[in-house]
């Protein structure tokens, strides 16, 4: 009898774990599982330097980046707007009033920059629009936001250095819903970006779209189905306020 319910335990305790992996990856196909959870439960660090997931593992995506990127690398691209799944999913500038060709990868993070750098020389943009840090404030990385801060500051100073830019725009994370986003994460990690738009007099900040702002309260299912990602008009909304943040600087 004590075998066999040894026997039970042991097969409950895996199918939690695996079950409990595969639905945190069905929200989060790009995260950590329920391994994150498990880190946390032990007061494990996954985001701690000294960790065992040092920070050249941090980029998941780093094969979608380059195929992503490098299908516009062919030819010069004067105005660009690059981030994670938040961008790729608007699909086309053409269903927006908007002048900025999309290049965005599912599950990009801030580390994920470094593989997208030998393709903006080869796009070589006048503008370049970016939005990212939405999957690292999901805790969907594994640098923390002191490295985050120093990853994206060393990416601006090198395409500045490499790339005759006129402007970069920096548009903050918004905060979505508690159902995703890592509040002290988002709030840390915006602040560090409004500095690193100080570098230069052409790097700009947009301050996070406060309408998707849905920290105690209901989701606006209008702009967001999920609290994170958008709908048409969501999107619609989003780019109408970033063009008029742009026409400001």
């Amino acid at each position: 009898m004590k075998k066999y319910l040894f026997t039970l335990g042991i097969v409950i305790t895996l199918s939690f774990l695996v079950g409990g992996e595969f639905q945190k990856r069905k929200i989060f196909p790009y995260g950590t599982g329920i391994r994150g959870e498990i880190y946390s439960f032990f007061n494990f660090n996954f985001f701690d330097s000294n960790s065992p997931h040092k920070a050249n593992d941090a980029c998941n995506s780093k094969n979608d980046v380059h195929h992503n990127f490098s299908m516009f690398a062919n030819r010069q691209i004067e105005k660009i707007f690059i981030g994670d799944s938040i961008v790729q999913s608007s699909f086309n500038k053409d269903l927006f009033e908007f002048d900025y060709t999309v290049i965005g990868v599912s599950g990009m993070t801030i580390d994920c920059l470094k593989y997208s750098k030998k393709y903006l020389k080869k796009i070589n943009p006048k503008e370049i629009i970016i939005y990212l840090g939405g999957n690292d404030s999901d805790l969907q990385g594994v640098e923390n936001n002191d490295q985050i801060k120093n990853t994206f500051k060393n990416f601006i100073e090198e395409v500045l250095n490499d790339i005759e830019l006129e402007k970069i725009f920096i548009i903050g994370i918004y905060y979505g819903s508690e159902n995703h986003r890592n509040y002290d994460f988002a709030y840390e990690l915006n602040a560090n970006l409004r500095d690193i738009a100080k570098l230069s007099n052409i790097v700009h900040f947009i301050e996070p779209y406060n309408e998707f702002n849905f920290q105690n309260k209901k989701i606006n299912k209008n702009l967001s189905y999920d609290g994170e990602h958008l709908t048409y008009e969501g999107y619609r909304k989003f780019f109408d306020y970033i063009n008029s943040s742009i026409k400001m600087n």
